[in-house]
């Protein structure tokens, strides 16, 4: 099917309708895992602002995608399953293990949509001194950024990664000076 035809954004649109609500029940976290893949292989979908008003809430903005519709249902997963700090969290209790699944998924997600934009979800813990996942992290970026390389001209790929830098080392972004590496490595 055709993802710009007529039926093809009513299917899309029907897709974002039960994901996001799907989303916000409190499914298992390995469940959800496998919707965030789900997202990740139809991010990229372009989402019409012509449905009419039972899709027009998804489409507000010109050239949306299933990504940018779906960022206030991945916005409710990370409240309900991040704490404010991730190394606060005891090792091994049930929070721990949930939050560790989601940000794994978050990181697929990542991978598998070559998106930068899918790390804003994680600035908050990104950003965390001693992290427990700094390793996963590490690895995620560099599978991401190798992909990006081979994929992208060099000037596009620049003003992404630059983009992506310039909006991480936005101080504006979290005031947190015991939490927030940039002030730790400063």
């Amino acid at each position: 099917m055709d993802s710009t035809s007529t039926d093809g954004q009513k299917f899309i649109a029907y897709l974002i309708k039960r994901i996001s609500a799907f989303l916000k029940e409190k499914f298992s976290v390995y469940v959800k895992k496998e919707v965030f893949n789900l997202i990740s292989l139809i991010a990229d979908f372009p989402v019409s602002s012509g449905m009419g008003q039972e899709y027009s809430k998804f489409s507000k903005l010109k050239n949306q995608t299933v990504f940018d519709s779906l960022e206030p249902s991945l916005n409710y997963v990370k409240k309900m399953h991040f704490p404010m700090k991730s190394r606060e969290l005891k090792p091994q209790s049930n929070e721990a293990q949930n939050f560790l699944v989601i940000v794994e998924a978050f990181l697929n997600m990542a991978i598998i949509t070559k998106n930068l934009r899918v790390f804003r979800h994680l600035y908050q813990i990104i950003r965390e001194h001693e992290t427990t996942f700094e390793q996963t992290l590490k690895d995620s970026i560099k599978i991401i950024v190798s992909q990006q390389i081979n994929i992208l001209p060099k000037e596009e790929f620049v003003s992404r990664v630059s983009k992506f830098i310039v909006e991480f080392k936005n101080k504006n972004l979290d005031q947190s000076i015991c939490d927030n590496i940039r002030w730790a490595i400063a």
